[in-house]
């Protein structure tokens, strides 16, 4: 028999095939045993990332908020929209005021120039004129059922002279239907023939149903004999 005498390996072999087995087993070991715990922080490069893997939750926001371009150019302007569906009716509103009458006491034959007319001298503690005393100062007003407000302006003069021993007060009443429901006083009525004592005023009327009319009445108040001349305006509104 005839024995085949072996090589002993060298050194060199030696530590070649060691390198090898533990370059083959270290990889699999290292594929089976790191995973993201075990990187490093910024040791993984973008080359290194397969491309369209990445989600938007594994950005920062900071690195959102960086990734952020110029805003782009207005948009052309869109259809217009279907007509919306017709909004319930408000509450209704106040009532407004209707001009009822504007009347104005008219001019005078015998003072040109002026819209007076004579009124009687009444004593001063007599507490006319009533209804049917004194002068009208205007037509009377029929009024329907409703509220109204009444505005008006008198003045009282004394074209005449006469003595100027005594006061003499202009006074008008407002009647709606025979009742008095409104008085304007003026101070002492001039003696010179030219000017005026004045009043003005305003008050609200509740007619009834069946309606009513309203008057006004005028006439001066004085100790002495002779009486004065008298004109005004009246307003009329409904408010209700």
């Amino acid at each position: 028999m005839r024995y085949v005498k072996g090589r002993m390996p060298t050194g060199s072999m030696i530590v070649a095939v060691i390198a090898l087995v533990v370059a083959t087993v270290g990889g699999a070991y290292a594929a089976s045993k790191i995973n993201g715990k075990h990187l490093v922080r910024n040791s993984v490069a973008s080359s290194k990332i397969k491309n369209n893997t990445l989600k938007s939750r594994d950005f920062s926001r900071k690195a959102k908020s960086s990734l952020e371009g110029d805003r782009g150019p207005r948009g052309r302007r869109g259809a217009r929209g279907p007509q919306g569906l017709q909004g319930d009716a408000g509450p209704q509103g106040p009532a407004g005021q209707v001009l009822v009458a504007e009347k104005i006491t008219p001019p005078s034959s015998e003072f040109p120039g002026t819209s007076v007319v004579d009124v009687p001298a009444l004593p001063a503690n007599s507490g006319g004129p009533t209804a049917d005393g004194g002068t009208a100062l205007v037509e009377p007003v029929d009024l329907d059922e409703g509220t109204y407000k009444v505005e008006g302006t008198v003045q009282f003069f004394d074209f005449e002279g006469g003595p100027a021993s005594g006061a003499e007060y202009g006074v008008a009443k407002v009647f709606v239907d025979g009742v008095n429901s409104g008085t304007l006083w003026t101070g002492d009525v001039p003696d010179d023939g030219n000017n005026a004592a004045q009043a003005n005023g305003s008050l609200i009327v509740d007619v009834p149903s069946g309606g009513a009319t309203l008057s006004i009445r005028a006439a001066v108040r004085t100790d002495e004999s002779d009486g004065g001349q008298a004109g005004g305006n009246l307003i009329v509104t409904a408010i209700g």
